[in-house]
Order: structure tokens, then sequence, then C-alpha cells
């Protein structure tokens, strides 16, 4: 494989919208910098975003586990590094890395899926080779499905307004992680986020509404929400 597939690093200092109460890294602005520090890892190979729209392609991310050993501060200089960790089914997987200096702070290990850009109807991997680069090789990495308690209870409403569209006209998968901070049951003040899984179902469009769902069990939280066409996505986060 093409070394510029392999590893591809942008060095970011952290802005004050970047940041939480706590001062530190929120969990959709991390979302936000995997989403577009992944399309300019494809750039380097002349395949921005508009390229592979305007081919008919879009990658969108369909689960993701993030693990924070610690999460940095404003103003923070940190390094993030991203790599092509191979197909597996119609999943194309990824990791991302975050450094402070010699600390490493956030894992995360993302799937994607291939679609096309206008009925969203998900694509075989092999439409993605015309382009002749190599999606890297993947060494056991694995995302599964996350079980919902079926007995969790309904635990708020959230509607889809025109500021959380994305440039494919739907739910951005940031917002989502907003939402589990908002809704999650015991709130995030005094909590330490440590392992977070989200498995993206169903696409939510502007005006639908959202109904969470939230339950505690075996030591870890779990929050979905359902929109009027099913099941949108569903979240298993651990805290210490």
């Amino acid at each position: 494989m093409d070394d510029k597939l392999k590893e591809y690093s942008e060095t970011i200092q952290l802005a004050t919208y970047d940041v939480g109460v706590k001062n530190k890294l929120r969990l959709s602005s991390l979302m936000r910098y995997c989403q577009e520090i992944s399309e300019r890892h494809l750039g380097v190979y002349g395949l921005p975003y508009e390229k592979l729209k305007a081919d008919g392609l879009v990658f969108v991310f369909t689960r993701a586990q993030i693990k924070i050993h610690n999460l940095p501060v404003h103003r923070d200089t940190i390094r993030m590094t991203t790599r092509a960790c191979g197909v597996v089914g119609a999943q194309f997987y990824r990791e991302f890395e975050v450094w402070r200096g010699e600390e490493l702070m956030v894992e995360v290990l993302e799937a994607s899926a291939l679609v096309s850009a206008r009925e969203h109807r998900l694509l075989r991997p092999k439409a993605f080779s015309r382009y002749g680069i190599s999606a890297g090789e993947n060494s056991g990495q694995r995302l599964g499905r996350i079980a919902m308690p079926k007995d969790a209870p309904q635990v708020g409403e959230r509607m889809v307004r025109y500021s959380d569209l994305d440039y494919n006209g739907h739910l951005n998968n940031a917002i989502y992680c907003d939402i589990f901070c908002d809704f999650v049951p015991g709130g995030m003040m005094g909590r330490n986020l440590v392992d977070f899984q989200i498995h993206f179902v169903l696409e939510t469009r502007l005006g639908e509404n959202l109904k969470i769902y939230a339950k505690e069990e075996d030591g870890a939280v779990y929050l979905g929400g359902d929109n009027p066409r099913g099941d949108s996505f569903v979240c298993r986060a651990v805290f210490e």
C-alpha cells in the first residue's frame, strides 16, 4: 500500500469552541476532527469529499469506539494521526490517535460505509476500487452491534433542527455525541468517560423527532434514539 494512505497526521491547537464546561475536548469535537482528518487523508490522493460526491460516492460513519486515557484541554497542541485498517464486509475501518507530546490520550476505531450520493444506498467496497487505492490491511479490528436493553425507558425527545444538518442533509454524526451528553442518566458532571461506543443505524432528517431511551446495566450506560422511520442510533458508555 502507498505510504501516504498508511498514515496521515495533523497538528492542532484546541480552540475555545473545541472544549466544554470542564475545559476538556468535547466528545462531539473529537468526532468532528475524526471526520475532517479522514477526509483530508483521502484528499492527499486527490479524493476530497467534493470529488467523491461528484462521482456519486459518499463515505458515512457507521460505528465508532472511543477509548479515553486522558483528554486535552483548551490551547493544548495535539497531534492527530489516522491510518486505514482494511475492509471487513461492507465496512471500511480506520484508526485515529490523539497525542500530546509523547502521551497517547485518545484512541478511536471507526467504521464507514460507502453509499450512493443521491439515494444513500449502500454500495459494495469494490465501488472504491476504481481509484486504484488500497484501503489497507485489517489485523482483526472489528466493531460489533450494540444491543440496546429492550426495557430501557424513554428519557426525552430531541427535534432535529436546521443547524444540526451536515452537507449530506441529515443530522451530523457529531451531534449524536452531544445528544448522548445531554440525555445520559446522571449527567456528565463529576464523571469521567473512559469508553464510548456508538452505532449509527438510520439517518435522521430535518424536522424529525428523536425519542431518546436510556438505561444503566452491568456497569455501562446504554442510550439510543428512534426516529419516525425506525431505530436511529445506540450508544454504550463506561464511566469511572
